[in-house]
This record gives C-alpha cells, sequence and structure tokens, in this order.
C-alpha cells in the first residue's frame, strides 16, 4: 500500500467510519499486504470492509473470521443495553440504527446468507478476478455450520440470531436443504479438512435449532409461535431429496401444523400451502404404526382432508381414504376419488382383502360416484369391473335421470364399438352375446327417453338413422313406434 492511501486512511481514521469504510470498499486490495488494514477495521469496527478484506483470503477458515468479529461485538451491545437500559429508551431518537444490536445481528445473517451464495462482497468483477468464492466454498459452509452450533451458556450460537430475527434466520437456514448445491454439501460434506476439525451433522443443526426455539419460545411468551415457525421450516427441510429426519419429530410437526389456526392477527394462513408441505413431508419419512395412529387421530377432525387421506393409505385403510373422498365438501379433492381408485387398482392384488373390501364399497355407492362425474365413473367400472355396466344400469333403476345419464355415456364411449357389433350381425345374422347386451341398452335409452324426454326421441332417431347401418337404428325405430302409440 503506497503512502498516499495510508495518508488518506489515516486522515478519516476514528472520525469518519462511513466515508473511511466506502473508501476501502471502492479500492482494489487483492494482492496488497493486509495487516495494517485489518487494523484500521478492527479498530474503527468497519465490518462491511473487513469482510471484504477476508474474502480476499485463500484460507476458508479466514471467512469465519467476520462472524467472530461481528458476534463478540453483538454480545458487547446487548451487555451494554443490559446495563444502560433506562438511558437508551430515553436517548433512542437519537441513536443511528448501526449503533443497535439488531443492526449487527441483521449483518450476520446477510453475511451466512452471502456465503451461502457463493458471491464475494463487494459483488463486483476486477480483473479477471471472479465474483465466486471457489474453489473452497463447500469447506465455508461447513465452518460456518459448525460455529452455528458452537455452545455457549448451554445454548449455540444459533439463539444470538434467533434472538435478532427468527424468521430471517430460518429463511437462511432452510436454504441448506431446499437449493441442491448446498444441500450436498450437509448431505455429503467434503472430507479433506484438517484432522482435528469435523463438520457437524445436518441432524445435528436441526436438534439445536429445536431446543433454540423452545426455549425462546419460553422466555418471550410467545404461545409457541416461535416452534411452529419452527416446524414449518423443519417440514420444508425434512421434505428434500436425501435428508433423513426421524419420525417422532416429523409426527410432533405435522401435528402441530394442522393445529395452526387459519385467521391469525396479522395474516391468513395459507391452507393449501400448508397441506403441501406437510404431505410432502411424511412422503419422506417411514411413520411406525404408533405415530400413524397418532397423525390419524389428530387429522380425522381437521380440514387436511389430503394428509387425512395419506395417513389412512399408509395404515391401508382403504375403505376409510374412499370415504373421505366422497364425503369432502371440496369438489377438488372429491374428484380425485378416480384416480386413486384407479392407483390403488394397479398397486393391490385381486385376492388381497384391501381389494376386496374396496370393491364392495365401489359396487355399493355406484349411485353416489356417478353423481360426482358419470365419464370418470364409467370408466372406473371398465377397470375394476370388468365392463360390467348392466349391472350399475340396474341398479340405478330407481334414479331414472341418472339412469339414462349413466346410459347414454356408456353408448357414447362405445359407439364404434357397438356399430361394429351390428354391422357383423347384419352381416352374418348372428345375435352374439354382445349384440344383445348392445341392443339391451340401445333399447333401455329409447324407453327412458320416451318416458323422461319424448321431445328428444324423434332427434334421437334421426342421429342414429344418419350415422349407422340399418340394423344399428332398428331397436329405435320399433320403440318409436311403442312410444307413439
Amino acid at each position: 500500500m503506497c503512502i498516499r492511501d495510508r495518508l488518506i486512511i489515516s486522515q478519516y481514521s476514528g472520525k469518519k467510519n462511513i466515508i473511511l469504510e466506502n473508501i476501502l470498499l471502492k479500492l482494489n486490495l487483492k494482492n496488497q499486504n493486509l495487516e495494517y488494514l485489518f487494523e484500521v477495521c478492527t479498530t474503527n469496527k468497519l465490518y462491511w470492509a473487513f469482510i471484504y478484506l477476508k474474502m480476499l483470503s485463500s484460507s476458508e477458515a479466514d471467512f469465519l473470521k467476520p462472524l467472530l468479529a461481528l458476534h463478540a461485538e453483538l454480545k458487547t451491545r446487548e451487555a451494554n443495553k443490559k446495563t444502560n437500559f433506562l438511558l437508551e429508551e430515553l436517548d433512542v431518537k437519537k441513536k443511528s440504527c448501526e449503533e443497535g444490536s439488531g443492526f449487527i445481528g441483521y449483518t450476520m445473517l446477510w453475511y451466512i446468507d452471502l456465503c451461502f451464495s457463493n458471491e464475494k462482497f463487494p459483488k463486483r468483477v476486477v480483473e479477471d478476478d471472479s465474483i465466486k468464492i471457489d474453489p473452497n466454498w463447500d469447506k465455508i459452509i461447513c465452518y460456518i455450520i459448525n460455529w452455528l452450533l458452537v455452545e455457549q451458556d448451554k445454548f449455540s450460537n444459533l439463539k444470538d440470531l434467533a434472538n435478532v430475527d427468527l424468521t430471517c434466520l430460518l429463511k437462511v437456514l432452510l436454504r441448506l436443504f431446499v437449493e441442491p448445491q448446498l444441500r450436498r454439501v450437509i448431505v455429503n460434506p467434503p472430507k479433506d479438512f484438517a484432522s482435528e476439525f469435523v463438520p457437524k451433522s445436518y441432524i445435528e443443526l436441526i436438534a439445536k435449532l429445536e431446543k433454540t426455539v423452545i426455549a425462546l419460545d419460553a422466555e418471550k411468551k410467545k404461545e409457541h409461535q416461535y416452534l411452529n415457525a419452527f416446524y414449518k421450516f423443519f417440514a420444508q427441510a425434512g421434505a428434500q431429496e436425501g435428508i433423513i429426519v426421524s419420525g417422532e419429530l416429523v409426527t410432533d410437526a405435522v401435528k402441530a401444523l394442522s393445529e395452526v389456526t387459519h385467521e391469525k392477527k396479522d395474516e391468513a394462513v395459507n391452507k393449501k400451502e400448508y397441506e403441501e408441505i406437510m404431505l410432502k413431508l411424511l412422503q419422506n419419512v417411514k411413520l411406525g404404526d404408533g405415530q400413524l395412529a397418532k397423525l390419524t387421530s389428530a387429522f380425522t377432525s381437521s380440514a387436511y382432508n389430503e394428509v387425512l387421506i395419506y395417513l389412512r393409505e399408509a395404515k391401508k385403510d382403504y375403505i376409510k381414504c374412499f370415504e373421505t373422498y366422497l364425503l369432502s365438501r371440496d369438489p377438488a379433492i372429491k374428484i380425485r376419488i378416480f384416480s386413486w381408485l384407479n392407483a390403488v387398482h394397479k398397486k393391490l392384488k385381486e385376492d388381497d382383502i384391501g381389494y376386496k373390501e374396496l370393491k364392495a364399497i365401489i359396487h355399493e355407492k355406484f349411485e353416489f360416484l356417478l353423481k360426482v362425474d358419470i365419464k370418470k365413473t364409467t370408466e372406473l367400472i371398465d377397470v375394476w369391473f370388468q365392463h360390467q355396466h348392466e349391472e350399475v344400469i340396474q341398479k340405478l333403476s330407481k334414479e331414472p335421470k341418472l339412469q339414462l345419464n349413466y346410459v347414454q355415456r356408456v353408448l357414447n364411449d362405445k359407439d364404434a364399438e357397438i356399430q361394429k357389433v351390428m354391422k357383423d350381425q347384419e352381416t352374418n345374422s348372428l345375435d352374439t352375446d354382445e349384440y344383445k347386451r348392445y341392443y339391451r341398452l340401445l333399447e333401455l335409452n329409447l324407453g327412458l327417453l320416451c318416458n323422461l324426454e319424448p321431445d328428444l326421441v324423434e332427434q334421437e332417431i334421426k342421429k342414429k338413422k344418419c350415422t349407422s347401418s340399418s340394423t344399428f337404428f332398428r331397436p329405435f325405430a320399433i320403440l318409436k313406434r311403442t312410444c307413439c302409440q
């Protein structure tokens, strides 16, 4: 560093810290002797400039030093705040935001987030220098996680940052789990550290974070507000591929999230978002029978029908799943009963007890399924009952309008097949079983039309006459004469 630069720095040192810090941030300090500048930054508490200097280092351990310096300052300011509480309350308007402990805490969170992003500060390219921290980035992540888990006075450093802003801390830490590059580091940490350094596990991070949040909830009397925020974080983190979590904590988290009130004072809880979070977490872990029973009981009277269905299916209680779908007040959930039944049909064998029980209740509830969606019910019968539509039609004899709709749906779906069967009969003069079955359907369709929609009979005759062979519309002509008598 030249004499001119030293003179400029000495002129502002101890007087106008903001100006001095801006000067340092604008200088290209690469390949300089930085010891003097470290002393200037420490003396004048120029933490952003200090971060800049440390990010020039090739040693991953140096990236921890800004956190250590900021943490020491945070503890000092917190201690002074307790000592001079009354003075600070009276003089609060005169203080700048930089003088409070919150400013230091947010600077720490920002710095951690910056390191997680693999970006240097200031974010600029100088000559051939990259804005990336590489190649030691994955090791830096491990050093930061270890520092977060260092315990002082029974609690880790996590607690000091949680005291500043728990929501912000959780948002930063969640990146470790949801971003693939960061998740790779915590799932498979690098192994070429010095022998005395052992990367901490993300499992320990989650455990100490839970301990911290429980303590904060008790201290600040937040009535589980902090704990619920942690559970939401945990559910999002635990749902990620490769992340292993305990069934016990999953049970506690899902149960707690299901009980979050849907109308808080300041904001409305997004029920769909919560349901998606819980489902993804449950799908990523195998729960024991006791845990499944506990959660199923908790969700029986909740508004989260899809979670309840998932839990009941995990217990192989297919009848209860069926009933939950069918009784749901949400049409979007109710309609999914068909895709669910088709998926279960592929999964179960015909001689399974669950298969037989489910088939029996489908048969029993035909009318209800038809009221949800006639077309999908028709397709469902093809899958589960091998085209036994006549049996369904007979069951609907007490509801003729529904019966007519169902018959017409079957005829429309089978139109090409029916025309082929009728044409074969006309050519070969053979009354096959298929011909007789479809002939009965055609007769029933026109008979129902005569009784329920007589004005549409002529239209139906003309339509069939135009599109079909003479044999195909013969039953319509016969019934037409019957209806007109």
